[in-house]
């Protein structure tokens, strides 16, 4: 059965005091902010009265665990300072000041609209799915998983039986495929489980059982191996989809090419 967490609303001043006081906890100095909704989607914390420095700002990002796209936002691409954060880091920073995750947000000239919000202070460690929130205290251990995947072959057909559970009850096999080489093992899986997210390498896929998986280097990510795999992910991903535009367009060309001739 699905959990439904509450909306959350906060003002822009109330925002605004959040963030700021996050962003004073960090750079340790008292710093004026207000929020700035540009459009209804797209609003970010600045300070009238004072300039951000480029060394700020990183100190600023480095705590909020920005992604490059985030740190492309933040540091400003003319001069070494800014007023305005962005709102990709402001996101991060109320997060963080709030002790709280949600999944979408709605803006209105009065304020900030928090949609499936949910206090990690208040709640066990949770994984956040579309319209559900899955306690990791909930899910079978690393040791049950792979025992299991030893018992009943370590390969992707067992692993659906295994999820088969989760599956009935959050309307999701809670694993998901990596297909792209570490510079260890050809892809991997990665599957929540009650100590964190498990990451299950695989070297060979078969007709029948598909994925093969190679138990001895399963192991736990942390949040910098997740961020790599992120990366790696991205800049696959880009340049693969780079890769197929390029070949559409020529498919195309050639396709006219066909037409004029015939």
């Amino acid at each position: 059965m699905e959990q439904l967490y509450p909306t959350r609303k906060l003002t822009w001043p109330e925002a605004a005091k959040l963030a700021q006081k996050r962003v004073e906890e960090i750079l340790h100095k008292e710093v004026s902010c207000q929020m700035a909704l540009e459009d209804e989607t797209y609003w970010t914390l600045y300070s009238p009265t004072y300039m951000f420095s480029t060394e700020e700002l990183e100190l600023l990002l480095q705590a909020g665990r920005a992604t490059k796209e985030v740190w492309e936002e933040a540091i400003p691409q003319e001069g070494n300072a800014s007023r305005s954060l962005g709102m990709e880091l402001t996101r991060l920073l109320l997060k963080q000041a709030l002790h709280g995750q949600w999944s979408q947000e709605h803006c209105t000239e009065e304020g900030l609209w928090l949609l499936d919000y949910c206090s990690c202070g208040a709640q066990k460690p949770a994984l956040r799915l579309p319209g559900v929130w899955v306690n990791l205290k909930d899910l079978k251990s690393q040791r049950e998983l792979l025992d299991y995947l030893e018992k009943h072959g370590p390969t992707h057909s067992s692993l659906m039986d295994f999820c088969e559970e989760y599956r009935k009850k959050y309307h999701n096999d809670l694993c998901w495929p990596y297909p792209i080489s570490d510079g260890n093992h050809m892809g991997t899986f990665f599957v929540p489980v009650k100590e964190g997210i498990l990451s299950l390498p695989y070297d060979r896929v078969e007709r029948e059982d598909y994925e093969v998986f190679t138990l001895e280097d399963a192991c736990l990510c942390d949040a910098t191996s997740m961020e790599v795999f992120l990366e790696d992910w991205d800049s696959f991903s880009g340049q693969l989809r780079q890769a197929m535009e390029n070949m559409a367009w020529a498919l195309r060309r050639l396709e006219l090419k066909k037409e004029e001739e015939s």
